[in-house]
């Protein structure tokens, strides 16, 4: 009985051994419902070790991996770690979409097995917030997060358990969007090393890209309203002008290229917002539009067929620091469907603007909601957030 005990055990642990080996490719995939959808808990970042010890122990390491200034990192780590040769990584090898392994340092012998540091990358092939992006990643991998600190919408901390083989590791990670590209940073060490905690922290804290991307241009196209006023949004959306007569009421309409061709031959933009998501902008004066609510209204009247729960909607505040510090940010406020048959699964309508001293730019967007296509909400709401948040006007 204890063999068979034993043998069933062992058998558990390759499997999830193959899912944590997985390999990040998958990570374009459709997540299901796990990590994507359930509330995380907050990263505990006390250490006990104070910093100038932790230094006093430490030697720093300056690099960048093929000569590409993208990758290039600094870290610091305990002084009898060693470095493993480029040759020795998994998956090193240029090209479009893997990169795989970029960097590795081992720790000395821990018993039998050792503590790693690892930096890899990989394309992103979709325009996501990387807390996003990453719970897709490991929701498709099998993995299940134990706690994450989102710094950003391109930078989030997390740790998490793996097993590999009959081995199990806790992991320390650092998720970074640089430009077109995810840089994933982990400190793995063996469940049952306590003593290495504190410099696992120290680490992870400390880490940093040395040339972390603010240009978002690589990955994104800027759609201009005349000479007025601007916004990014992703290269693999298309943009369609729509027909106004006056500077006074410019809109606009973005929707993945693909679909979008199909829905503007049938002139049928709701199947557009059906089967992947629809953006519509509205730049307006306040001249001609005093008020701004009665303008939403009326660009909402299209969606008659579609019954919206007005009274029970979501706020979600908007996050500092944006580009054009003369623009206001209000709330964006996401409504759902009142009949579940609509859709299979319903619709998610978002509705924000920006308001400057001459104008409102009224961004509003229909998409399946979470439950029906993680990774497709994701990047509707990335592109939701990119178009309001990269807003400027021309002085």
């Amino acid at each position: 009985m204890k063999h068979q005990i034993a043998f069933i055990f062992t058998i558990l642990a390759l499997v999830f051994g193959l899912f944590a080996q997985t390999t990040m490719a998958q990570s374009e995939k459709v997540a299901g419902d796990s990590d994507t959808a359930r509330d995380l808990e907050p990263l505990d970042f006390k250490i006990t070790l104070s910093k100038k010890d932790f230094l006093a122990n430490a030697t720093r390491y300056k690099e960048e991996p093929l000569n590409d200034d993208q990758l290039a990192y600094s870290v610091y780590l305990p002084n009898d770690w060693q470095k493993v040769a480029d040759d020795k990584l998994e998956n090193y090898e240029f090209s479009m979409r893997l990169l795989g392994e970029v960097a590795k340092y081992v720790s000395p012998p821990m018993g039998d097995d050792r503590a790693v540091f690892l930096i890899q990358a990989l394309k992103m092939e979709v325009f996501m917030n990387i807390e996003h992006w990453f719970r897709n990643y490991m929701s498709v991998n099998g993995l299940y997060i134990d706690g994450i600190k989102v710094f950003s919408n391109d930078l989030v901390h997390a740790e998490y358990n793996i097993f590999q083989g009959s081995r199990s590791y806790t992991i320390r990670a650092v998720i970074q969007r640089n430009g077109s590209r995810v840089i994933i940073s982990e400190y793995k060490v063996p469940i049952g090393v306590t003593d290495e905690k504190n410099n696992q922290r120290w680490v992870m804290t400390l880490f940093r890209l040395s040339n972390p991307a603010t240009n978002l241009l690589e990955i994104a196209d800027n759609y201009a309203y005349l000479d007025i006023a601007s916004h990014l949004y992703p290269k693999e959306w298309g943009a369609v002008a729509g027909d106004y007569d006056s500077v006074n009421d410019i809109f606009a309409t973005f929707g993945r290229r693909l679909v979008f061709k199909k829905a503007r031959k049938k002139d049928d933009l709701h199947f557009l917002a059906r089967s992947k998501g629809l953006i519509e902008t509205s730049l307006i004066s306040k001249s001609s539009f005093p008020n701004v609510q009665h303008k939403i209204a009326a660009i909402l009247e299209k969606y008659k067929g579609v019954d919206f729960d007005m009274v029970n909607y979501e706020t979600l505040e908007r996050r500092k620091g944006r580009k054009d510090k003369s623009v206001a940010y209000t709330p964006i406020k996401i409504y759902r469907t009142v009949q579940k048959d609509i859709g299979v699964v319903g619709y998610e309508r978002w509705v924000s603007y920006n308001e400057t001293a001459e104008s409102y730019f009224i961004v509003t967007m229909l998409m399946p909601p979470q439950k029906f296509n993680y990774r497709l909400w994701a990047e509707n709401v990335a592109t939701y957030n990119l178009v309001l948040d990269s807003f400027t006007v021309n002085r």
